[in-house]
């Protein structure tokens, strides 16, 4: 190895390193098989981001502009998907035998990048599920839930997601009096004491490609079991149009005991924060009516709970050997592999 400018330690021939190789084994068996379990997530994910990216970049050499999106805004956010994850930092911790991915050079466009959806997803889920168990633990009187509202479908996706905010904005100042009171409501959704929701939407095909359909899932905690059809009278009374029978959905979490609730969390996350399959002109449609709007709330209990912190201090340092923190660069290979082309202190 050579030492560069900026401290990493290049390795001579990178895509003799690919995770997959026995070569890598030299470095940590750890390390191997951490960033081999990495790329099977995330494989797929990027290469999704680089073949969106090359329509995009397609895209604005065929045609003027798409709504108020210009050929050069076209162009410059297809270039940020095709490059999103081409290279990345994770931190190593060889004494704890732990691996955190760090940096990377993500394009920050969710509604357009798989890649970034599913970052999302996993910061999420790695953000809230402290909380949730947290939430538990001290008050093992609230009872999780999964909801579902669901409006009708239309062709304006940010009126339709407006109406949809616009409830859950009651649920929340619902829940901060709630909390203030310290008693339970005489409401449904005053008896929501906290959640976080997402956005999300899909084209629906029975009414054609031009109507979208807006879904708000949410992991909500409650003093007690919500019943279905008084919810969604209250929430149509805010929305002030009527609803269907199946406009809004409550589900119990099959257990309630730690840690099955906390699996359930994980699992319902990550289908709510799943990326949407859409194709290219329906992403950018949901971009364009969606840019600026936050995807993800968080309200009542959830907001500024206590998150248990990671301390290396907590590990013995005198049974352990080796340095105490690497950053590691990867690089994807032809959005395939993973090389690592750095380390350093």
């Amino acid at each position: 190895m050579e030492e560069t400018s900026d401290n990493f330690s290049r390795i001579s021939n990178p895509t003799a390193l690919s995770v997959d190789k026995k070569m890598v084994a030299s470095l940590d068996g750890f390390l191997v098989e951490a960033l081999e379990e990495w790329r099977a997530k995330w494989q797929r994910h990027r290469g999704a981001s680089k073949s969106i990216g090359e329509s995009l970049l397609r895209r604005s050499r065929e045609v003027c502009n798409f709504g108020h999106l210009t050929e050069v805004d076209l162009h410059n956010y297809g270039a940020r998907v095709a490059r999103c994850g081409s290279y990345l930092v994770f931190g190593w911790y060889p004494r704890l035998q732990r691996i955190k991915l760090l940096m990377a050079n993500f394009c920050h466009l969710p509604l357009l990048c798989p890649s970034c959806s599913h970052a999302n997803t996993v910061k999420a889920v790695d953000t809230y599920l402290p909380r949730f168990n947290y939430l538990l633990t001290e008050q093992p009187d609230l009872v999780p839930q999964f909801l579902t509202i669901t409006l009708p479908a239309g062709p304006d996706i940010r009126e339709r997601t407006d109406t949809i905010l616009s409830v859950l904005s009651e649920a929340t100042a619902w829940s901060n009096r709630a909390r203030k009171k310290h008693s339970r409501q005489d409401t449904e959704l005053g008896k929501i004491m906290g959640g976080i929701s997402r956005l999300h939407v899909r084209p629906t095909p029975v009414i054609g490609q031009d109507f979208f359909q807006v879904h708000l899932h949410a992991v909500v905690l409650a003093s007690e079991t919500l019943v279905s059809n008084k919810l969604r009278r209250e929430i149509a009374t805010v929305m002030a149009e009527p609803l269907s029978q199946r406009a809004v959905d409550v589900r119990p979490f099959h257990n309630t005991d730690l840690p099955a609730a906390a699996e359930d969390f994980r699992r319902l996350m990550e289908y709510s924060w799943k990326d949407q399959d859409l194709n290219v002109d329906q992403k950018l449609r949901v971009f364009t009516a969606l840019q600026g709007v936050r995807l993800t709330r968080v309200w009542g209990a959830f907001w500024n709970t206590p998150v248990p912190i990671f301390e290396l201090a907590a590990v013995e340092p005198a049974s352990l050997s080796g340095p105490d923190f690497l950053r590691v660069r990867c690089d994807w290979h032809e959005a395939q592999n993973l090389v690592i082309t750095g380390i350093r202190g």
